[in-house]
């Protein structure tokens, strides 16, 4: 099963109808475990806390420790 692509924007509800491949032994995406994407993230340093807003580390200012960005997670 796969899903046409669709464009869209951040915050949108899209509705993805899964469709049967013509071929289904030919893997058209490479799926990978979420650790592989959880290993890609790019933490904000300590020294950046607490945020300062998009004028400043662009970080929001609602985040006051990196531990709490953590917990976004």
């Amino acid at each position: 099963m796969d899903s046409l692509p669709v464009q869209t924007t951040p915050g949108n509800i899209v509705n993805l109808t899964a469709v049967v491949r013509a071929e289904p032994h030919v893997q058209r995406r490479t799926y990978y475990p979420a650790i592989y994407w959880f290993s890609m993230l790019r933490v904000p340093d300590k020294a950046n806390s607490p945020g300062t807003g998009p004028k400043g580390n662009g970080i929001p200012e609602n985040m006051k420790s990196q531990g709490q960005w953590f917990a976004l997670c």
